[in-house]
């Protein structure tokens, strides 16, 4: 299990890309996951908390209103290089 608080999402043609500030590695870190956009995966926004495994992505919003919300991956998490 990876995840974290959401920094920014991004839409790329039937993709939404997010970037995650991971914290539970000895060194903290950002990740990138893909999704797909679903109506569900429209509504994050930074802030946000994120976690994945296997093929899904769980989302809770900031305000706690919903919790682990799945919403299909795409590919694997990846080092944002040239993210923003």
């Amino acid at each position: 299990m990876v995840g974290g608080t959401v920094e920014t999402i991004t839409q790329d043609d039937n993709t939404l890309r997010i970037l995650v500030w991971e914290k539970q590695y000895r060194k903290p870190q950002y990740l990138a996951i893909r999704v797909q956009p679903t109506d569900d995966a429209l509504l994050i926004r930074p802030g946000d908390s994120v976690w994945w495994q296997g093929d899904v992505v769980l989302w809770t919003p900031i305000d706690k209103s919903r919790q682990d919300i799945q919403i299909p991956r795409i590919g694997y998490s990846f080092t944002p290089k040239g993210f923003l």
